[in-house]
C-alpha cells in the first residue's frame, strides 16, 4: 500500500511527502552543480558567476521552505487547539474519585486520533520521518 492511498495520509501529509522528495532531488542537483563549480574554480583559481539554473534551484529550494513553514504553522496552530481541549478533559478525568474512572468516550478518541495524525504530519513536514528511513536503511546496510 502506497503512502499516498493510506487511510490516515492527510493532504498535509501527502504534500509533505512530495516536498520531502522534491528537495531531496533538488539537493542532488545542486551537490552535482557545486562538483561542477568546485573543479571549474579549481582549475582556474577564480570564482565562477552563478548561472541561471543554480538560481532557479535556490529559488525552488526557498519556496519549498515556505511552503513547509506554512503548513508547520498550520499543524502546530491545530495541535495547540486539541491540546487545549484534551487538558480540559484530563482534569475531569483527574477530578473523578479515584477508582471509578469515566470510560473514554467517542470525542475524546476522536481527539487523540487527530493529534496521533498530526503528529504524523508534524514528523513529515520536519524532516524527522525521513531522516529515521535514512537512518533505518544505514543501519541495515552495515549490519
Amino acid at each position: 500500500m502506497s503512502a499516498a492511498s493510506h487511510p490516515a495520509t492527510t493532504q498535509r501529509k501527502q504534500r509533505a511527502i512530495a516536498i520531502a522528495s522534491r528537495e531531496a532531488e533538488l539537493r542532488e542537483r545542486q551537490s552535482e552543480l557545486d562538483r561542477k563549480r568546485a573543479r571549474a574554480t579549481g582549475e582556474r583559481g577564480q570564482k565562477r558567476p552563478v548561472t541561471d539554473a543554480e538560481r532557479q534551484l535556490r529559488s525552488e529550494m526557498r519556496a519549498l521552505a515556505r511552503e513547509r513553514k506554512i503548513l508547520l504553522e498550520q499543524v502546530t496552530l491545530r495541535e495547540a487547539e486539541l491540546r487545549r481541549r484534551q487538558s480540559r478533559g484530563d482534569r475531569d478525568r483527574a477530578a473523578a474519585k479515584r477508582g471509578e474512572q469515566p470510560p473514554v468516550t467517542a470525542a475524546e478518541r476522536a481527539l487523540r486520533t487527530e493529534l496521533a495524525m498530526l503528529a504524523s504530519e508534524r514528523a513529515h513536514l520536519d524532516g524527522t520521518a525521513q531522516r529515521s528511513r535514512q537512518d533505518a536503511d544505514i543501519n541495515d546496510a552495515t549490519w
